[in-house]
């Protein structure tokens, strides 16, 4: 918490004075040079939504990127942690995206099996506390948010982020509130495996204050972004509290519903605008028009589809890391296969299960809401090579991992 505070101080001055981004990055990177490896990846998931502004100027690389760097290094030069199975999947797949990708796709191709050899540490190692690790997540969205909506008074954060436009009818258009990102999408994915994880923790455990506290302020700011895939995975979220408290009791039913009226209480002072908007899109998407309904993303989909099928090499072996037809695929799945192909995704999945070091899994369905959220929203958003979807692996396999600590409650109602 002393860490968090003291980055959420340096990040503030940020945003009022651009000299202080040297310090930011100065601590940042002796941070994640010295500290065990336990504290650098709550610390790491605490800047992850501030990546955007952790750097010199608009449009350079996020130097953020240099922190999961050396946390990488600190992992592959530490002794007795990568087997040799891990490192020889890695190794293959690495080889097989350079062969099809090219040498220009060297830093992609870099940053996937950085991210995998993150996962085998995280799930590995005994170092890792999942609820520090899920806390600091959660306390870096919200403040980034905070920032987000304060851009107006700081000119350097809307320099770098600009809330979203979207357009309604033929001339009305309505903001969609993003954050410090440059996309209400991959905002909202945040949002999404935050919630969905205090999900679990919530059914799984005596509800605690704060991780309701958490739940409202996040759902609140998700909102705002008018992000329809966003609404579906949060009423699925809603809906599945509300069947465990009843199963807990009358109690526990009564303090859910006292906690969602006073985020509706919220979301009509804070959201207000984005509700109005919610209403707007829902009924200008006619039920009969699924493109509509989608946002075009269909159109999208289909035309991947047979460009994929058409191609006997991008079927098998993929179109290359990055290479995208006129418009983005706006869904992993696709993604994935025309990318890779369909090798290159049955490689993937090999070293996706050498990296997950988790020897037992927890029988309990409630566990696995996380994958169901981040599954329901991967139909509509493209997640193969960004760097965040690391994070939201090694969360919720920390959270897997850390079930098999849990101690059974009996509730008493």
């Amino acid at each position: 918490m002393g860490l968090v505070i003291v980055f959420s101080v340096l990040l503030t001055l940020r945003s009022v004075i651009n000299v202080f981004v040297y310090p930011l990055i100065l601590v940042g990177a002796v941070t994640v040079a010295l500290l065990p490896l336990g504290t650098c990846l709550p610390i790491l998931c605490f800047l992850l939504p501030f990546a955007n502004i952790i750097k010199i100027s608009p449009g350079q690389i996020s130097l953020f990127t240099v922190f999961f760097a050396i946390y990488v290094l600190r992992i592959i030069f530490k002794t007795g942690r990568l087997n040799r199975m891990f490192l020889l999947t890695a190794f293959i797949f690495a080889g097989y995206c350079l062969a099809f990708s090219g040498p220009e796709k060297i830093i992609v191709i870099v940053t996937m099996v950085c991210g995998f050899t993150m996962l085998r540490e995280a799930t590995e190692s005994d170092d890792y506390d999942y609820r520090h690790v899920l806390y600091a997540f959660c306390f870096g969205i919200i403040i980034s948010s905070c920032l987000g909506m304060l851009r107006e008074q700081l000119p350097i954060i809307e320099s770098f982020s600009k809330d979203g436009m979207h357009k309604i009818g033929h001339e009305e258009y309505a903001a969609r509130f993003v954050g410090l990102n440059i996309n209400p999408n991959y905002y909202t994915m945040d949002i999404s495996v935050a919630l969905s994880c205090l999900v679990t923790t919530i059914c799984t455990h005596k509800m605690k204050p704060i991780e309701m506290i958490l739940f409202v302020v996040l759902a609140v700011f998700g909102l705002m972004s008018v992000s329809k895939s966003f609404l579906l995975v949060l009423v699925v979220m809603v809906v599945i509290l509300l069947l465990n408290s009843l199963r807990r009791g009358g109690t526990a039913f009564f303090k859910l519903s006292f906690v969602l009226i006073l985020a509706g209480v919220l979301i009509l002072t804070f959201a207000k605008e984005a509700v109005e908007t919610y209403m707007l899109r829902l009924n200008e998407d006619p039920s009969s028009d699924l493109s509509s309904i989608t946002t075009g993303r269909t159109d999208i989909w289909f035309e991947y589809i047979k460009t994929t099928l058409k191609n006997v090499k991008t079927l098998f072996f993929g179109a290359g890391l990055g290479m995208q037809l006129e418009r983005a695929p706006h869904n992993t799945y696709l993604e994935m296969v025309y990318y890779i192909g369909a090798v290159g995704v049955v490689l993937y999945l090999f070293v996706f299960k050498s990296s997950i070091a988790i020897k037992k899994f927890p029988k309990n369905i409630i566990y696995y809401v996380p994958i169901l959220i981040i599954l329901i929203r991967f139909m509509g958003i493209g997640m193969f090579i960004q760097d965040t979807l690391w994070y939201y692996m090694v969360i919720i396999c920390l959270l897997l991992k850390e079930a098999n600590k849990f101690t059974k409650f009996k509730y008493k109602e």
